[in-house]
């Protein structure tokens, strides 16, 4: 898995992550994040719920699809400590400075 920082803005709130495949997975879409992101499976489903997580192309059970290639993931998480947990998971650092 290769990340790359795009952009990171001091008191960001807001984390998008695009996915590029080079070959076709079975890998579902919750099961990536999940193993990514200090997120559950059922905490990611009720982010998604809420609207914290937005998955484009938009689809009712788009976190149990197989992943894609431009499945574009927004989060925009309301909760300072769990935003800044999954911010340095996503960008795959110990620390964030900002």
């Amino acid at each position: 898995m290769r990340k790359a920082v795009l952009r990171h803005d001091a008191g960001w709130r807001r984390i998008a992550i695009t996915l590029a495949l080079p070959y076709p997975t079975g890998l579902r879409l919750d099961r990536l994040l999940a193993a990514e992101l200090p997120l559950s499976r059922s905490r990611l489903q009720l982010l998604y719920d809420t609207g914290e997580i937005r998955i484009g192309p938009e689809r009712k059970d788009a976190l149990k699809r197989g992943i894609r290639d431009g499945t574009l993931i927004t989060l925009d998480l309301r909760d300072e400590a769990e935003r800044l947990m999954v911010g340095m998971a996503a960008l795959g650092r110990a620390a964030m400075g900002g």
